[in-house]
């Protein structure tokens, strides 16, 4: 899981909102995440080729078996022990307010 978290940190703030508004919304289209993330598609599909470059992925399909082996989608309490309430970013390193973009 490590050598996944060091690739993770190498995605800039906006890719790291990319990608967890993908999985949320199981690999819908960039069509569909531009409109969830009030970007432009070719913005989306711009950060999403960075991502599969920076993650060495192949593709979307690629990238979602990698976060789903990897424990992506796991409730914060099965991957690490957190007393905290807040919402877990599943240590993707995202801020308060990405998370709550990414939510909507």
């Amino acid at each position: 899981m490590q050598d996944l978290l060091d690739l993770v940190a190498t995605l800039t703030p906006r890719e790291r909102e990319v990608l967890v508004a993908l999985w949320r919304n199981r690999g819908c289209s960039a069509r569909k995440l531009a409109g969830i993330l009030c970007v432009s598609e070719a913005c989306v599909r711009f950060h999403l080729h960075n991502i599969y470059q920076k993650l060495k992925v192949g593709g979307k399909a690629a990238l979602l078996l990698l976060c789903n082996d990897f424990g992506f989608g796991q409730p914060a309490a099965t991957v690490r022990r957190s007393r905290s309430k807040r919402t877990s970013d599943h240590g993707f390193g995202l801020d308060s307010a990405s998370r709550e973009a990414a939510q909507e």
